[in-house]
């Protein structure tokens, strides 16, 4: 399944994306976020 997001980049094209692409950048963004909320109440 694909799906085409617009970019805001430099070129103004239209990227195209998996739908795995898109799961692995949600769970990247979330993994990032938890872990620094876990570094920050560990202080």
């Amino acid at each position: 399944m694909f799906i085409f997001i617009k970019t805001n980049g430099s070129s103004g094209g239209v990227t195209w994306l998996t739908m795995s692409d898109i799961f692995r950048w949600i769970f990247w963004n979330v993994f990032q976020i938890i872990y620094s909320f876990s570094l920050f109440y560990h202080i």
